[in-house]
């Protein structure tokens, strides 16, 4: 439970997962249009292992950056009102 005054501000940090099919995967942002306001600030991170080649972005990342056998994509966003859920396509690498 997160307790708020009213017209105060906190910081959020979310760490989710969620098993997929092993092609495809969905981040649910449409609920946001349910509040009637955009999100302030909003930022996301991917986080890959290099031998799965992600094939397609919804929302295309601002950066990425490889750290050993890790992949980050990146995205920063201010004042978003989602249009659509944020889905991944992707496939495993065969080396």
């Amino acid at each position: 439970m997160l307790h708020m005054l009213p017209h105060s501000v906190k910081t959020v940090k979310i760490l989710y997962r969620q098993r997929h099919n092993g092609a495809e995967a969905r981040y649910i942002l449409l609920t946001t249009k349910l509040w009637d306001k955009p999100l302030e600030t909003a930022t996301y991170n991917l986080v890959v292992k290099k031998n799965i080649k992600v094939n397609q972005f919804s929302i295309n990342p601002d950066s990425s950056v490889a750290f050993g056998e890790t992949l980050v994509y990146y995205w920063k966003r201010e004042n978003f009102m989602p249009t659509k859920d944020f889905e991944i396509s992707f496939n495993l690498v065969q080396k």
